[in-house]
């Protein structure tokens, strides 16, 4: 269910992609929805343990997180354990440049070592290798897209997100703005070889260390024509990007009711390989009837769909409030994709809206559910901290949405109370309910025990799901799922040194795990305002620090979950 990514790099740059293509098609690998999925005859894949961790949203909070709790992993030994590695928005940040970067070959170096808190100063939390990705986010997303606006380089807001991701992340990790990805040395050789006029110089490759397959996510909005659509349903769907292939599994006829024009009904499923997706012309014909997977000819797309165009699209935030306004705002501010469904016999290609995966799944543990994964390590980066059990009875008190974060409690059908209009319009946490309603309240006091134990946020739950239709999720399905939920940590900062100790632990409310540091160089630790980069290294060590300590101190849970 590829679609056309016209917005995300200027003229020139699309002008030197077609050159390398001698053909006016691709041949390329698609896949049938609700069938197979794309990735499931790897043999390298398939002797790993049958686990996924998932990284939530949080802009540059979630990158940096993201590679503290990876450090943890790898300090203990259990990085390489996993099948699959997900992300959205800013975990997707994460993701993505921890698969792909090309500046080290050694992973430690690139993660980073997990400081203890006792050897923690001002001045140890200063230093950092050139070749960390810590040290990646100094620079100012924000200032980088005004510029290139201001100059020209870039004509719409989408494009100058995008142009902002690929300088503050991707740039910096040698990841190039301007070349196709794929997963191996097999798939591309399979690429090339159905595609003489390629090379395998317009394709970047996982770093020489990963062994867990990369999934990003981004929410598929709706038909660009007639947005804005009525809240409820909004009918929201998780576009999956992966080296092997982008689309959707779930097929559907999704119904979009507009608020001016009625209900319309656009075909969603299926995959294509991601070379050969973001074209505006869909092929001829699709799968032929009957079959799950097989080549069809795409005419070349005209922007190239990099690895930092597939994670600017997943953390566009802006589109989650811009895309909901009347034309021609949305028009004008959106981010327009082409999509069509190799599903059809003859693909129709539709004008579309995307926009930030955290839309829907802030926390993607539901592609994984999918493919039936049964151990999901679910990191939860968020800027709103759990309410402690002197703040908040889950059994007995609502949610309103302040007491934590919203998207957990959707998996267990608890939507917030307390939901502004535009947030009403923007996410829709509706129909992400896979698991039963009255196992939310235990999980949540258990999490709400281990906040108080003082090592972090860390709670296994062995689950069974109830029917999903929306998502192609059976009832009766079991998964265990380890939720990892950013917070204060009791036990850490006791560790730490009093200079420290005044720098990171609020004066008023320290006993609080829900209240946070004022002022200061780590204002809003842990729970550091959502932003798009901008961060200091020594923020950023801190940050990553905690979040690998928390590994260290759950080892026996985590070899648990990684199936060790």
């Amino acid at each position: 269910m590829p679609a056309r990514l016209r917005v995300l790099l200027p003229a020139a740059a699309a002008a030197a992609v077609l050159a390398v293509a001698s053909a006016d098609t691709f041949s390329a690998r698609a896949w049938r929805g609700s069938g197979g999925f794309p990735e499931a005859n790897d043999a390298g894949l398939a002797a790993k343990s049958s686990v996924a961790l998932t990284f939530s949203g949080g802009g540059a909070r979630a990158y940096v997180c993201t590679l503290g709790y990876l450090a943890g992993l790898q300090d203990v030994g259990l990085l390489d354990s996993a099948r699959y590695i997900g992300g959205i928005s800013g975990g997707s940040w994460g993701t993505s440049v921890f698969s792909f970067q090309q500046r080290t070959s050694d992973v430690d170096t690139f993660l980073g070592p997990v400081m203890q808190p006792a050897d923690m100063s001002l001045e140890s939390l200063e230093e950092v290798d050139e070749d960390c990705g810590r040290g990646w986010i100094t620079e100012d997303l924000a200032t980088i897209a005004l510029q290139a606006y201001k100059n020209g380089t870039v004509d719409t807001l989408a494009q100058m997100w995008q142009y902002g991701v690929q300088a503050v992340y991707m740039d910096r990790a040698g990841v190039a703005g301007d070349k196709y990805f794929t997963w191996s040395e097999d798939t591309l050789n399979d690429i090339l070889n159905r595609n003489p006029g390629l090379s395998a110089d317009d394709f970047v490759l996982p770093a020489p260390y990963v062994g867990a397959l990369p999934l990003l996510g981004t929410t598929l909005y709706g038909p660009a024509a007639n947005s804005p659509y009525l809240a409820t349903p909004h009918n929201f769907t998780l576009v999956e990007m992966t080296p092997y292939a982008v689309g959707m599994w779930a097929s559907n006829d999704v119904e979009y009711t507009s608020e001016s024009a009625g209900a319309s009904t656009t075909h969603v499923g299926g995959f294509v390989e991601p070379f050969a997706a973001g074209g505006s012309t869909p092929p001829a014909s699709g799968l032929a009837s009957g079959e799950a997977d097989g080549l069809v000819d795409v005419p070349v797309p005209e922007v190239p769909l990099s690895v930092g165009l597939t994670a600017g699209a997943s953390s566009f935030f802006i589109g989650a409030f811009v895309e909901d306004f009347p034309e021609p705002a949305s028009d004008d501010l959106g981010m327009h994709e082409t999509l069509w469904s190799p599903d059809l016999a003859a693909p129709v290609a539709e004008d579309m809206l995307w926009s930030d995966g955290g839309c829907l799944a802030n926390l993607n543990i539901l592609s994984f559910m999918q493919r039936g994964v049964e151990e999901i390590l679910a990191f939860a980066d968020f800027g709103t901290p759990l309410q402690p059990t002197g703040s908040w009875d889950p059994y007995t008190d609502d949610f309103t949405g302040s007491e934590m974060d919203a998207s957990i409690p959707g998996f267990f059908g608890v939507i917030p109370t307390n939901r502004s209009i535009i947030s009403q319009g923007s996410f829709d946490l509706t129909q992400n309910q896979v698991f039963p309603t009255e196992e939310f309240a235990p999980l949540v006091r258990r999490m709400q025990d281990a906040q108080a134990a003082g090592r972090g946020i860390v709670v296994r739950s062995e689950l069974e799901t109830v029917a999903n239709d929306w998502w192609g999720i059976a009832a009766g399905q079991r998964v265990n799922v380890t939720w990892v939920y950013l917070s204060r940590d009791f036990g850490w900062e006791a560790q730490l040194s009093s200079e420290m100790y005044d720098l990171v632990v609020p004066a008023d409310g320290a006993d609080d795990p829900s209240v946070t540091v004022q002022g200061g160089p780590f204002h809003g630790f842990p729970h550091y305002l959502t932003s798009a980069a901008h961060m200091s290294v020594e923020r950023a060590n801190i940050l990553a620090d905690l979040c690998g300590w928390v590994v260290q101190q759950n080892i026996d849970l985590f070899r648990q979950a990684m199936q060790q």
